[in-house]
């Protein structure tokens, strides 16, 4: 028998040992592709099916200070009322009066007086409820937030000047930047647009996958009394709220009167707002 070539053989050899491994790397990236699918299919289902509950709701006072150690510049509730897949946004003057510890004054006041524990009180005490976390918001955290999902659409319904940004009449597309810019801006008409639109555009199906990093903002960015222990306890909820085409967000705008810089609110805001938190 003649002998192969020393060449041959060792050509056969290497090409055996190539298919056997390119095989063996195939069946891997298969192997984990398909965990991977299985994985997002059985997320999937376990977010459809699950109910949330009353349990799942919780409230967030979130206080706008363009820089932490200057005054807050807005006051924002919000709401989340899982069973109903319901999110409010609830913008709170800032001259709203409220009563902490036998001291009524505004809610900027307050603020002003003791920090975020008396803001938080005075709204507390203001719709005679309990509010659950507060987030103070200032404008490299909420640049960020913005940044994380890219960019937010918004309307400008008039040309505005910010001092850093001239933004036309119109639709705007908002890097973080120029986002914040118009958050921090002192238009009251506009934070609770922008709060809304930023919500309705980056809480959907595409940030199911992506919450951890949101989160990971608001902990690392942000003075926030939310820990990681609250979400846990409601991420079924949050992740249902984001993956259904039926969520809500609801902007309500107390009413009242306002007289030498003091806002009161109206008997029938009061028993609006009231309702939704209990």
């Amino acid at each position: 028998m003649k002998r192969i070539k020393p060449f041959l053989l060792s050509f056969f050899i290497s090409t055996f040992v190539l298919s056997i491994m390119s095989f063996i790397t195939y069946s891997i990236i298969e192997a984990r592709s398909s965990a991977q699918v299985n994985y997002t299919t059985q997320n999937e289902q376990i977010i459809n099916t699950y109910s949330p509950k009353e349990a799942d709701n919780f409230s967030i006072l979130i206080i706008g200070c363009k820089q932490r150690n200057l005054p807050a510049d807005f006051f924002v509730l919000l709401h989340f009322d899982a069973p109903n897949n319901m999110l409010y946004i609830i913008p709170l003057p800032e001259t709203c009066q409220s009563t902490v510890n036998i001291k009524t004054q505004t809610l900027k006041e307050h603020y002003r007086y003791s920090g975020v524990s008396y803001a938080k009180k005075a709204v507390e005490n203001l719709f005679m409820t309990e509010i659950d976390e507060y987030i103070r918001l200032d404008y490299q955290t909420s640049a960020k937030l913005v940044d994380y999902f890219s960019y937010i659409d918004f309307n400008c319904a008039y040309p505005i000047s910010t001092g850093e940004y001239n933004f036309p009449e119109g639709e705007q597309l908002l890097d973080g930047k120029r986002y914040a810019s118009l958050l921090f801006s002192g238009d009251d008409a506009l934070y609770p647009s922008l709060i809304k639109n930023f919500f309705e555009q980056c809480f959907n199906a595409d940030l199911t996958e992506r919450l951890d990093g949101f989160f990971d903002i608001i902990f690392d960015y942000s003075d926030s009394s939310i820990c990681e222990l609250d979400i846990k306890t409601r991420i079924k909820a949050i992740k249902a709220f984001t993956q259904k085409k039926t969520q809500k967000i609801s902007v309500i705008t107390p009413g009242g009167e306002e007289a030498f810089n003091k806002f009161i609110i109206s008997d029938k805001s009061f028993d609006l707002i009231k309702g939704i938190l209990s």
